[in-house]
């Protein structure tokens, strides 16, 4: 067969193939307007699998790799375009699914806000073709997006990331208004770096903007530490001047609770802490500073005060700092859990119960749960295998139910006489000592607390625990719709902070 001919041949099946790639990229959108209105991620690494090994089987083994690479390239073209047709604005990283952006920009302005995980592959198509009005970018992406952006801001260049890019006339526009987070996070927190010897652990892109904060807050020196760098984490404890410590790694972030990244006891001059990772709300890092008396701020006030500053680009209107600081009060409010803790008989489950119809939290209360678990009364485990016993199944609840966010905790009343419950439940609550007067005290069912001698005694160990461990207390001797008033009405002042803020972003 001649040149000509096998051409003819394969411009025919080149129509054929544009044909049934429209079609195939029109029925994609329908799919990915249907995961749209249903909430479900453009990604579906299931299904892709099944899609491919499909394809293999139909295909001849000489050309089952060609045939791989074709399918890998279609999925990320399908991917792009359920995206163009779906996205105004949103965020895009690597693993985006369990993001508190959405809400925060469902508080900033009237726009639709997606959540857009992806690989490197299609992030780069993504940034190539555009499909967006405006994005931020988290990790692992800052650094990367900053070359598809023609214009930067001054910050943006100088810091060498991104997080926030808009398209005009076609072209990318890159911002930085992490700092401006990173800026306002301390300043919430009456944390100052003027002619303050800092540190920063870390060395990714929120490391450079915290870098750049610093000097730019008047700090006296700037060190960072790395695992393999000059300064690392075996002899930082060498920089006995440090003041003031910011953390811009991920150790501490969810599911890694309990681990921190330095011992803040070994600096004899330290005076404060401040953390990028807002899950847990309190790193254990955090929890630790705390219990050394340094000033502490959390990542969640950053991730308010970018999304505020990066809402502004996006709608190109001057939003009141006002907004800003309600927006952080209200993410920490509807973000900690409210964790009930005092004597035995004290009321905690039936103030529970009442929170929860109140405000349409979850209640979760660790001694029903526990009763649950083992299909046996608390007070009988005690009883049968001792309270030794049931401390260890107590903690184990403590630390499941201590992962959620917004929901209202009842804890047995020596729950927080351990310190790892103490450690676990600082991570997302506020701590709430519920007193009742001893001779009001329930002692029915509770083998640890049948007379009032015992009462007397357990009372007298446990109270300054209590009250240490405490963020407020309320009285539970009248009636419980008062206690709930008062303790509702407490809750909503622990994150109430009215603070003029003046912003030099963009």
């Amino acid at each position: 067969m001649e040149l000509n001919e096998l051409r003819e041949k394969i411009d025919d099946i080149d129509s054929q193939i544009v044909k049934l790639f429209v079609q195939r990229m029109e029925i994609s959108k329908a799919i990915g307007k249907a995961k749209s209105q249903n909430g479900i991620s453009v990604e579906d690494k299931k299904r892709q699998k099944a899609v491919l090994d499909k394809a293999e089987r139909l295909t001849p083994e000489k050309l089952r790799f060609y045939v791989n690479e074709l399918y890998l390239k279609l999925f990320s073209l399908s991917k792009l375009y359920q995206r163009s047709e779906n996205t105004a604005f949103g965020l895009v990283g690597e693993r985006v699914e369990k993001s508190f952006s959405p809400k925060l920009h469902g508080n900033l302005g009237n726009y639709s806000y997606k959540l857009l995980s992806m690989n490197a592959e299609d992030f780069d198509l993504f940034m190539k073709f555009k499909p967006f009005k405006g994005i931020n970018v988290t990790m692992p992406y800052k650094e990367k997006a900053l070359a598809f952006c023609s214009v930067l801001s001054e910050e943006a260049r100088a810091i060498g990331c991104v997080n926030t890019v808009v398209k005009k006339n076609n072209e990318l526009y890159g911002y930085n208004t992490d700092l401006e987070g990173l800026k306002y996070m301390l300043f919430r927190r009456s944390i100052s770096l003027k002619n303050k010897n800092v540190l920063i652990l870390g060395t990714g892109g929120t490391s450079k903007t915290a870098e750049y904060a610093a000097h730019a807050l008047g700090a006296l020196s700037v060190k960072k530490v790395s695992r393999s760098g000059k300064i690392n984490y075996e002899n930082v404890y060498e920089l006995q001047e440090t003041q003031v410590i910011i953390n811009t790694t991920p150790v501490g972030m969810a599911p890694d609770f309990g681990s921190v990244p330095i011992d803040l006891s070994r600096f004899g001059a330290v005076e404060a802490y401040a953390d990028v990772v807002y899950t847990p709300l309190n790193t254990a890092a955090l929890v630790k500073a705390k219990q050394l008396g340094l000033k502490t701020s959390s990542g969640l006030d950053m991730l308010c005060a970018q999304a505020f500053f990066a809402s502004e680009i996006f709608t190109g209107q001057k939003l009141k700092t006002e907004l800003l600081n309600n927006l952080c009060g209200k993410m920490h409010s509807e973000l900690s859990n409210i964790v009930l803790m005092g004597m035995p008989g004290s009321g905690k489950s039936r103030i529970a119960k009442m929170l929860g119809k109140r405000t349409g939290r979850t209640v979760f209360d660790t001694d029903k749960i526990i009763e649950r678990k083992t299909g046996k009364k608390c007070k009988d485990i005690i009883t049968e295998l001792g309270e030794k016993h049931f401390r260890l199944i107590e903690s184990e609840t403590v630390r499941e139910v201590s992962a959620e966010n917004g929901c209202i905790i009842a804890l047995g009343g020596g729950s927080v006489l351990m310190e790892e419950n103490r450690r676990a439940l600082s991570q997302n609550g506020v701590m709430v000592y519920i007193k009742r007067a001893n001779e009001k005290l329930s002692t029915k069912g509770r083998p640890l607390s049948q007379n009032g001698r015992a009462l007397g005694k357990m009372l007298a160990e446990r109270e300054p625990v209590y009250n240490s461990f405490a963020d407020f207390s309320v009285n539970n001797n009248g009636y419980i719709e008062n206690t709930v008033n008062e303790l509702l009405k407490k809750f909503e002042m622990q994150n109430k902070k009215e603070e003029k803020y003046e912003s030099s972003c963009c």
